[in-house]
């Protein structure tokens, strides 16, 4: 669901700059998506959060790295990071993601591999 909701975001964005979605495009943002949450996860496992609140530290604590590393996609597909209202909806899907991940921490359930991730993610679009 969040898949659809990060497309929708990108397909009927009414700014005067536009994002094209192509399969390289999906499977960039997928592989930055796995990136977040298995960093993500591994930041709940050296902070050990026992709550939600714990998993909202950890996402803010990671906020730095999800903002560069999503800027650096970006650029390699020449997009515009200046444009607040196209990015800043991405930057809260991200935020997103290392929550899910904090979360399946915390449920102590082992995280997805990462050719699973990409795969699930390419399809849900």
């Amino acid at each position: 669901m969040k898949y659809y909701i990060l497309l929708t975001v990108l397909l009927f964005s009414t700014n005067a700059y536009s994002i094209e979605i192509t399969k390289e495009a999906i499977n960039e943002m997928c592989i930055l998506n796995y990136d977040i949450y298995n960093g993500c996860y591994a930041s709940a496992k050296d902070l050990k959060p026992v709550s939600n609140a714990g998993c909202v530290d950890v996402t803010k604590s990671a906020s730095g790295a999800i903002r560069g590393l999503t800027e650096d996609v970006f650029k390699t597909m020449k997009w515009d990071t200046t444009n607040e209202e196209t990015f800043a909806p991405i930057l809260a899907h991200k935020d997103d993601v290392c929550m899910d991940a904090c979360s399946v921490y915390l449920k102590k359930k082992k995280i997805k591999t990462r050719s699973k991730y990409i795969a699930d993610c390419v399809k849900n679009y």
